[in-house]
């Protein structure tokens, strides 16, 4: 097996899935319409806040509507 594809199996099997239900489709919704977001950015901010992490993001407008809601944001640079 390649070393490219052995990495990428070892990273894969990291990830967490995640799934939402109908309530949390409105608090992102309400993210979305209070801060004037595309559906992407407000899950972004929703998940990071119901997992209590880091938002990490090179966006900027992201990253200062993050500061707005109280959650820790930083850029990878």
């Amino acid at each position: 097996m390649s070393r490219v594809v052995s990495y990428a199996e070892r990273i894969l099997s990291r990830i967490k899935t995640l799934s939402i239900d109908v309530k949390e489709m409105r608090e992102i919704y309400e993210i979305m319409r209070q801060h004037g977001l595309i559906v992407y950015n407000a899950s972004h901010l929703y998940t990071a806040r119901k997992l209590e992490g880091v938002l990490i993001t090179e966006d900027e407008e992201l990253l200062s509507k993050s500061k707005q809601l109280g959650l820790e944001g930083r850029t990878i640079s």
